[in-house]
């Protein structure tokens, strides 16, 4: 199977309430040779990229308590991220301590 690489970057827009907006990328690039339906792809150790961009809101109940919730999407070659265009929404409560 190839080899993956991920990076990402994400701005958050502080709105001075509880309420913070974001924006992101993660880029996932596969290196190495793979099949896809019986054919080869790959051919060249160069890598192909995915690129999943994402949008969100976080809201923050105290300083060690928040919930979040994002929309995310997946970009790249049919071969790497399928035949159908992915469109995730996730829901999150993160808890620090």
């Amino acid at each position: 199977p190839p080899l993956h690489l991920n990076f990402g970057a994400e701005a958050d827009f502080n709105l001075g309430i509880p309420l913070t907006q974001f924006i992101g990328a993660n880029v996932l690039m596969r290196i190495g040779k793979y099949t896809y339906k019986g054919k080869n792809y790959g051919k060249s150790y160069t890598g192909d990229f995915v690129v999943r961009p994402y949008a969100g809101l976080k809201y923050a109940i105290n300083s060690n308590v928040s919930v979040q919730t994002s929309v995310i999407t997946e970009l790249g070659k049919e071969e790497v991220v399928g035949p159908e265009t992915l469109i995730g929404v996730t829901l999150e409560l993160k808890v620090s301590f």
